[in-house]
């Protein structure tokens, strides 16, 4: 065969040759949350399980740049993993079972890109906030208005503090007005004190609280020169507790405000906690 045509015919065929999408499967995606938390707490992933949180996956395409130099973003994965559950499994009907991930500690957030399969523990570690800054980096985050800026200091915040507890839900629970301030304080009373106890305790917080009418403070500032917005959230910090013993450490939840430096490529380049009520 002649070489010219032989040389055509490879580059025709080639043509035709399927290429891989470079996107990765849930069960893989599974695998890898669970990789990354191994390696990191240095145990094996026998007992973990994982449980997808795809309000997260969801929301984070609202950031990510839908293409960038000539590749469309995929988003990621987003896995609760946790001691304790069951993984999805196709059953004989050909749906999916089992895929609830019981209340168990330690829990974490692990997400996984679904172009590279790299995963980034956004949850439960010391190092998670570089992690998520490192997620943002690599799937190439843009903010371009403040309200976006301020919806995506509190996607990091709901992913840094982890997983709902057993107690009623994060250690920390973002708020805005007097009525969430209440609710929240309300739920946190009502799961750290026996049922004679916990509505006089939340009484005198809460009229404590209305008699010195706190200051709250809301608010995205850009200051365009450094290239970063500045935002404020609300949040009470729920009472925390020893497990085991089951032993409270904090008598009442305290409201503060949680300071954010949000860079436009959406790393968190400084967070600072400032307490506002206790």
């Amino acid at each position: 065969m002649n070489a010219g045509i032989l040389f055509l015919s490879t580059v025709l065929l080639l043509q035709f040759v399927p290429r891989a999408s470079g996107a990765i499967s849930d069960p893989e995606a599974r695998e890898k949350a669970k990789e990354a938390i191994t390696q990191e707490a240095k145990r094996g992933n026998g007992g973990l399980y994982t449980n997808r949180v795809e309000k997260f996956e969801d929301e984070f395409l609202n950031y990510q740049v839908s293409i960038y130099e000539g590749e469309v973003g995929k988003g990621i994965y987003v896995y609760e993993v946790s001691e304790a559950g069951c993984e999805p499994e196709l059953n004989e009907k050909g749906s999916r079972s089992c895929a609830i991930v019981m209340d168990a500690d330690p829990r974490w957030y692990v997400a996984v890109s679904r172009e590279s399969g790299i995963a980034y523990r956004v949850s439960g570690f010391e190092d998670s906030r570089q992690e998520f800054n490192r997620m943002a980096s690599d799937l190439h985050v843009r903010l371009t208005k403040a309200e976006d800026a301020r919806s995506y200091g509190l996607f990091f915040l709901l992913l840094l503090y982890g997983p709902e507890t057993n107690m009623g839900g994060p250690p920390v629970r973002p708020v805005k007005t007097d009525y969430s301030i209440r609710r929240a304080a309300e739920d946190d009373f009502h799961w750290s004190y026996k049922e004679s106890e916990y509505e006089k305790r939340l009484d005198s917080w809460w009229n404590r609280f209305k008699k010195e009418r706190p200051k709250l403070h809301l608010a995205v500032t850009s200051a365009s020169h450094e290239q970063k917005y500045e935002v404020s959230i609300l949040a009470l910090k729920l009472m925390s507790f020893s497990v085991p013993p089951f032993k409270r450490l904090e008598d009442e939840p305290m409201l503060m405000s949680i300071d954010l430096k949000v860079s436009l490529k959406g790393t968190i380049d400084q967070m600072d906690l400032h307490k506002i009520f206790r």
